[in-house]
């Protein structure tokens, strides 16, 4: 069973959402099939810093057993860990229960998130 882990990411100063989406995303010497495996399987969704327009942010959802290669990308690109936003909804989904209302529930399947108050 596939475990995923979620991380908000602030990067700023001289680099740029192409190069943390190349870093993440690159090939590397193994493949499945035809194609090759990325260096992190991860799912980027990039939004604009609230405050200051020099950075952004980066949400991460990742695999478990990539967490120490994506802990080490972000500490040599020099990001600081920010607190999530929970309105991305990057692994969600929608289901409607089998009662007589059909109420919809929107869940993440992500079993744990790394905040910024983890870190303090």
């Amino acid at each position: 069973m596939r475990h995923y882990k979620k991380i908000n990411v602030t990067f700023g100063g001289f680099i740029s959402r192409e190069l943390i989406a190349d870093e993440f995303t690159r090939a590397t010497r193994t493949q499945i099939g035809a194609r090759p495996l990325p260096e992190v399987d991860t799912n980027i969704t990039f939004q604009k810093h609230p405050v200051y327009s020099n950075m952004f942010q980066a949400q991460l959802n990742f695999r478990s057993s990539y967490e120490a290669k994506v802990m080490r990308m972000i500490h040599k690109w020099g990001g600081k860990v920010a607190q999530l936003r929970e309105d991305l909804h990057q692994r969600g989904q929608e289901e409607t229960d089998n009662t007589a209302r059909g109420t919809e529930h929107s869940f993440e399947c992500v079993d744990e998130l790394i905040s910024h108050r983890s870190f303090g």
